[in-house]
């Protein structure tokens, strides 16, 4: 069937740290349609303009057949071409699923170790996405890790390699990653036919992590670019989109054709827990939960009803300040739909009485398998899956509760002068940080070269 596009190019992503727009929108969109200029406006949520260097990439006028304006040719000699944003984009951290998509035109099958970039916010191979092609017509996509042997591909011979760069030669992909299902999928298509899925790969990399690059299309971001200039996409690039879900086929073939996916309300909001006791000078984490959960704008703001006896942070932290009751309530920007918690403040009356928290940051698995306490005489130890413990975005798993959530946290109360935290660490471990009291202390690891069970991950003595 023959599909006529218009012209779009999206780039869309997820957020999932505090206040969120989490849902099938785009939040950055690049048209290309300058046609002229050094600078690509973005007329998605977020505002965010790309640079494009000196001499390449060009604007061009081969575009997938039925489009108008222009795309971006970056030539077959390689070189520091890129187009790219100026800073990290905020937007692209913590993200728990997302779709990338878009179209490429292949000139050249010569590739650079790894690949050949086509759209990246990888911070030199540690935090954030990459996305390549290799020569052998397949592409290839990495979560907080270079795209190396094991990470998800589709078949090859998908994307096809004309060095005219005919019309005919433009291919539709889109990738889709969701940590939560542990998968990521390739689509393909082209300007005669609709997507239709390609490969789907067990793949679980946790969410996106805090210390991203820039956003860089056809090539590295500038953490990487200067020591492997080889690594440029042979082609050129029009319509991308990376949105905040892993979408549908049916939403993929929508984007496919030029359409845009419909608003989804928020209905309703939640938060958790209804009730809680904090000291003064102690944090504890409330999470709000929208309705629908794939609602277009998830943005939430918190309040307090009485700020000098408890606060509230913009991710939902509530301090407590002074002795008293206060109501935190979270509010939609969708609808106005609130709900609240009532926190109870007290003064600490055990001077021995002390709270540890873990809060992971994102960057991969953590995990609790005991906390024991130092009372002045000998040690208690309190399993995982003792009730004292309150977890949030953490799963129990034999002998551990585990996660690999931005934000989850583990918190234990306990009366004594010393708080031992033990884990397990592997390669595919992240980091946390420890607060006592509500105080930060440091940040802790979870990462081996080999796997350690059972271990001393945080010792702390009052």
């Amino acid at each position: 069937m023959k599909i006529t596009f218009t012209k779009y190019v999206l780039a869309a992503i997820a957020i999932s740290i505090g206040i969120t727009l989490k849902a099938q929108t785009a939040l950055l969109k690049y048209n290309f349609d300058e046609g002229t200029g050094t600078t690509i406006a973005s007329t998605g949520t977020l505002s965010t303009a790309l640079s494009l260097t000196a001499t390449s990439p060009v604007w061009s006028t081969n575009l997938p057949g039925g489009t108008t304006g222009y795309s971006l040719d970056f030539g077959t000699n390689v070189g520091k071409f890129v187009a790219e944003s100026s800073t990290p984009i905020e937007g692209l951290k913590g993200l728990s699923s997302f779709t990338i998509a878009g179209w490429i035109n292949n000139r050249k099958t010569d590739e650079g170790g790894g690949g050949n970039r086509i759209v990246s916010w990888i911070n030199n191979g540690g935090d954030g996405v990459d996305l390549v092609y290799h020569s052998n017509g397949s592409l290839q996509i990495a979560v907080n890790q270079w795209p190396d042997v094991g990470t998800p591909l589709s078949s090859a011979d998908v994307i096809t390699t004309d060095p005219d760069a005919g019309v005919d030669n433009w291919v539709f992909f889109a990738v889709t990653y969701n940590s939560g299902e542990a998968m990521v999928r390739f689509y393909i298509g082209n300007s005669q036919n609709e997507a239709t899925l390609d490969t789907e790969t067990a793949y679980d990399r946790g969410v996106t992590g805090q210390n991203i690059g820039k956003l860089a299309f056809g090539h590295f971001n500038d953490a990487t670019r200067n020591d492997a200039s080889d690594r440029m996409l042979r082609g050129l690039l029009d319509n991308i989109a990376i949105f905040n879900s892993d979408l549908s086929v049916t939403d993929i073939v929508t984007i496919q054709n030029g359409g845009s996916l419909s608003s989804i309300p928020v209905t309703g909001i939640s938060v958790s827990p209804a009730t809680e006791m904090v000291y003064v000078g102690a944090i504890t984490h409330l999470t709000a939960t929208l309705s629908p959960s794939n609602a277009t704008n998830q943005t939430v703001t918190w309040s307090s009803s009485n700020s000098s006896i408890a606060s509230v942070n913009s991710g939902g932290i509530v301090t407590g300040v002074s002795a008293g009751t206060a109501t935190i309530t979270a509010t939609t920007q969708d609808g106005t739909y609130t709900a609240s918690s009532s926190i109870t403040v007290d003064t600490n009356p055990d001077p021995n009485a002390h709270t540890i928290e873990l809060v992971l940051n994102g960057d991969g698995w953590g995990w609790v398998w005991s906390f024991e306490y130092y009372n002045g005489t000998s040690w208690t130890k309190i399993d995982h899956n003792d009730a004292s413990i309150s977890y949030f975005s953490f799963g129990a798993n034999g002998n551990n509760h585990e996660s690999n959530t931005t934000g989850a946290f583990a918190k234990f109360w306990f009366s004594g002068t010393g708080i031992r935290l033990y884990g397990e660490k592997h390669d595919y471990g992240g980091t946390g940080k420890i607060y006592i009291d509500g105080v930060y202390k440091q940040d802790v690891s979870f990462n081996a070269a080999s796997g350690e069970w059972n271990i001393v991950i945080y010792e702390f003595y009052t």
